[in-house]
């Protein structure tokens, strides 16, 4: 479970730093916009699945006979169920900041970077938090694909709760299954209590 968790918080850094970068250069840059946008839409539209597939072989290779290539596949994986809920709202909320917020933070000269962690990421701040706790909460429905990875004859298991899951499905122990998804709901529950 262990495993599980520092994937998801891993993934969800990610995103969130994802986010920031380039939800923020969307939100300024009208010439960024033309490209962040559409890509972010196109991306948002592929299945999770779908990443998968070319990633593990992508890392695998960047990372020949160690374990490091599964992990960043499952983590890169989790991220794609994360980032693109998360950089939308960021870069929605950025380009609706109230023109009275807008002039003040004119009339005080704020510096880019300050005007950003002054008025910006607070204003953006309870929707990125509501996105990011949906997000996480979207991402257990990847841990089980992320962490028993197959393609083509090759088949990864990580340690998680995800690949004991996966086991346990296969072994039609539901008995696992019942503890392994009570387990998840306990995590959900932590975390949404002590996080967000």
């Amino acid at each position: 479970m262990r495993c599980s968790v520092l994937r998801m918080f891993a993934a969800l850094g990610a995103s969130l730093i994802f986010t920031l970068v380039v939800a923020t250069l969307a939100a300024k840059s009208k010439k960024a916009e033309l490209v962040i946008a559409p890509a972010l839409d196109i991306l948002q539209s592929v299945p999770v699945l779908g990443f998968l597939t070319f990633t593990v072989t992508f890392f695998m290779h960047l990372f020949p006979g160690q374990e490091w290539g599964a992990e960043c596949a499952a983590i890169f994986a989790i991220f794609t169920s994360q980032a693109w809920n998360m950089a939308f709202s960021f870069y929605q909320s950025l380009r609706t900041v109230p023109a009275d917020l807008d002039e003040a933070a004119r009339q005080f000269k704020l510096s880019p970077w300050r005007r950003f962690w002054r008025l910006d990421a607070p204003f953006a701040t309870p929707a990125l938090v509501w996105n990011a706790m949906m997000s996480m909460s979207g991402g257990w429905f990847f841990v089980v694909a992320s962490e028993a990875i197959t393609v083509g004859n090759t088949q990864i298991t990580l340690p998680g709760i995800g690949s004991y899951l996966a086991l346990a499905i296969a072994r039609q122990d539901y008995v696992a299954v019942a503890w392994a998804v009570a387990a998840m709901g306990v995590v959900i529950l932590l975390y949404d209590q002590l996080l967000f």
